[in-house]
């Protein structure tokens, strides 16, 4: 037998932990194969160090092998939703946008928690900075404004974020209450800053 060379990229899963007999098995596949053969296996054994057991599994003979044409599914990590244009992002006077988040990995590159900009950069952008503190930046064809708080958010833990925008009174505010909220909380925030003219 000649070895064929490494096999095509392939990634799997199934969306629920455990299955009772008789349910449907749903699994979610992306391969770089144009076609690939689908076995149930019952894994005896995952071990791969060379003191181990060794890589055992079983076909589930009961279960008839499936053949499955193989496509690419992008996979991108991270919680998001893509949201439609719609005439309400496009605010022309005051507004306001909040939300609850938990931060699993502030202060490791920007991260956008709600932003609506088109190509040519004009829009708004609630974000965490590299640093992880909350940041709100405005763009128009007249410039540009920020607000942004003085202490980066702590990963794993609930905030309210807000930022509120009155372009009548030239003022961005942005706030992040951490919850629950301590006697003494040094990631609680509020700020505000000038609108461009």
């Amino acid at each position: 037998m000649t070895d064929a060379g490494p096999l095509p990229p392939i990634t799997a899963y199934t969306d629920a932990f455990s299955f009772a007999p008789g349910e449907t098995l749903p699994v979610r596949v992306s391969s770089e194969a144009g076609t690939y053969r689908a076995d149930l296996v019952r894994l005896v054994s995952a071990e791969t160090e060379r003191d181990g057991t060794g890589f055992l599994e079983e076909v589930v003979a009961e279960v008839p092998a499936s053949v499955h044409t193989g496509r690419v599914q992008g996979f991108r990590p991270g919680s998001y939703a893509s949201v439609p244009d719609h005439p309400a992002l496009h605010p022309s006077g005051a507004f306001t946008i909040a939300s609850w988040i938990q931060p699993t990995t502030p202060g490791r590159g920007r991260q956008a928690i709600l932003a609506h900009v088109d190509d040519a950069g004009r829009g708004y952008a609630l974000e965490l900075t590299d640093e992880g503190a909350l940041e709100l930046t405005m763009s128009s064809a007249s410039g540009s404004a920020a607000a942004r708080t003085p202490a980066p958010l702590q990963a794993s833990r609930w905030y309210f974020v807000a930022a509120s925008v009155d372009p009548d009174r030239g003022e961005i505010r942005l706030t992040q209450q951490p919850e629950p909220t301590w006697p003494v909380e040094p990631t609680a925030a509020s700020v505000t800053a000038p609108l461009p003219a």
